[in-house]
């Protein structure tokens, strides 16, 4: 069976405002470096190749990644991923944001490989989908194309019109040490949290494992 990471591309979108953050999430320090050095880290042991996309260029150059901007500019991390798709070699990426740092290399490895005719895989949890952690297909291209010449930005609005594969909770958990696999940092206070929330979800998860 062939390596579905070997023809990945993995990709981080950093473009968010950071609004409630109030600075450069992605800059953030975290265990003595920023978040989105984590983020590649996991990307760079995972996949052969790497994008960025951002429209700020200059402040992520410390990174050493392949840096491209957006055709359609203010439209949102759909037009990342149509930027992605649009630059890459291999037909497919691993998309994900700048602000999760406990992202799992097995995890995404495991969906890089997942069988099927499907234009993306993502994982689809209690609340849905987790857009910026899954796999998009060159596939997707024409529908996201279309939608942002209709100036309709939102994802999950295209992730209607696309083939999805979903990943179950169960499935995220055979490859993954847990949940906050997919945590996001919004607020400074997530942050903070970010070790106690590892330490719950891992409680929460052995409760769940223990026989009835």
């Amino acid at each position: 069976m062939k390596d579905g990471t070997k023809t990945t591309t993995g990709v981080i979108l950093a473009g968010g405002a950071s609004t409630r953050f109030g600075s450069n999430k992605a800059l953030a320090i975290w265990q003595g470096k920023p978040l989105i050095s984590h983020i590649a880290s996991t990307l760079e042991k995972t996949f052969p190749d790497h994008l960025l996309v951002t429209n700020q260029p200059d402040t992520y150059a410390f990174l050493n990644w392949k840096i491209i901007g957006d055709i359609y500019p203010k439209s949102g991390p759909l037009a990342g991923i149509h930027a992605a798709l649009n630059t890459i070699d291999h037909e497919q990426a691993c998309i994900v944001g700048c602000d999760m740092p406990l992202l799992d290399s097995e995890f995404l490895s495991f969906l890089c490989n997942l069988p099927g005719k499907w234009d993306a895989a993502l994982p689809w949890l209690d609340n849905g989908p987790e857009p910026l952690c899954g796999i998009y297909r060159k596939s997707c291209l024409p529908v996201i194309e279309k939608q942002l010449k209709l100036r309709q930005r939102k994802v999950r609005l295209t992730l209607e019109k696309l083939r999805i594969r979903k990943v179950s909770r169960e499935e995220v958990l055979a490859h993954a040490p847990n949940l906050t696999t997919f945590h996001n940092i919004n607020r400074l206070e997530d942050l903070r949290l970010l070790p106690q929330k590892t330490i719950k979800e891992n409680s929460a998860l052995r409760q769940r494992q223990q026989p009835q």
